[in-house]
């Protein structure tokens, strides 16, 4: 039983960890993000000037990355994070330059 707490308890931190991570990134720029985790999967450009990258961490995993008018990252998240266990996504977990 406490195997199986230890376990739950880390996966948790990871999990917290990556999260935190990601949040790290608003405010790089695009091309920062870019030369670290390398181009997006997918992308597109919404009516209010704002972009929106797609990177798959394989699986059903989708990373989202928007992007404001300024070329500086707004968000990053997981669209599934059910679908995008931490070592699923690790490749995409790394920390932003630092400044």
């Amino acid at each position: 039983m406490k195997k199986i707490l230890v376990v739950v308890f880390v996966g948790l931190l990871a999990g917290c960890a990556t999260a935190s991570t990601f949040k790290d990134w608003r405010g790089h720029t695009l091309d920062e993000l870019k030369l670290s985790w390398g181009p997006p999967d997918s992308g597109t450009s919404l009516s209010d000037g704002r972009r929106v990258f797609n990177y798959y961490g394989g699986g059903n995993c989708v990373i989202r990355v928007t992007v404001g008018q300024r070329g500086r990252v707004d968000d990053v998240r997981p669209l599934n994070s059910s679908a995008c266990p931490p070592a699923g996504y690790r490749l995409y977990a790394t920390s932003p330059p630092s400044s």
